[in-house]
């Protein structure tokens, strides 16, 4: 988004990582079930969840401003 990609671009890329994150997720809380619970599983939680909220700020953002004139003129 900071590169000013057109927002297929943008959705794209946002879609396969935050398909990657979710499988990270539920890869997490199957340890939950066993039994795993060590720092790791606190830290690859924390970094799945924080992909999924930068996506989604992403796309966000690209809607919000993509539809909005430019400042620079």
């Amino acid at each position: 988004m900071a590169l000013r990609r057109p927002s297929y671009q943008v959705l794209q890329s946002a879609g396969i990582a935050g398909f990657f994150a979710s499988v990270m997720i539920l890869h997490v809380y199957t340890w939950f079930m066993i039994g795993v619970v060590m720092a790791p599983t606190y830290i690859l939680l924390w970094l799945a969840i924080t992909c999924l909220v930068t996506n989604l700020a992403a796309i966000l953002f690209q809607r919000r401003y993509s539809s909005s004139p430019s400042l620079s003129n």
